[in-house]
């Protein structure tokens, strides 16, 4: 996995991310949670390191399986991306590390 820097925040970024839109289901249909764990399984794996989701893919779901696969893996220095509406209705981007 190649990886860069993010801005002015000195992470080493991978240069593919995960896109997590599809694994709440929702929008994209029933989604197994079996298969959608094992998909973000293999991009860790491969050195992804960023994940991208929003509180609205599949009212949280995505979050929720994000949250299961890393506290299974237990390691640290992953990077977030969360999108969320501001009070006039425009989405705001969050980045945020965390550790487990």
């Amino acid at each position: 996995m190649k990886y860069r820097k993010f801005g002015k925040t000195g992470w080493e970024i991978s240069e593919i991310g995960f896109g997590a839109w599809a694994i709440g289901g929702n929008a994209w249909g029933i989604q197994k949670d079996r298969d959608s764990i094992q998909a973000l399984h293999k991009a860790l794996d491969l050195g992804i390191n960023f994940i991208d989701t929003a509180q609205v893919y599949g009212n949280g779901h995505s979050e929720y399986l994000i949250g299961k696969v890393l506290k299974e893996r237990k390691r640290k220095n992953r990077k977030w991306c969360n999108k969320n509406r501001d009070q006039n209705s425009s989405y705001r981007w969050l980045l945020a590390t965390f550790t487990i």
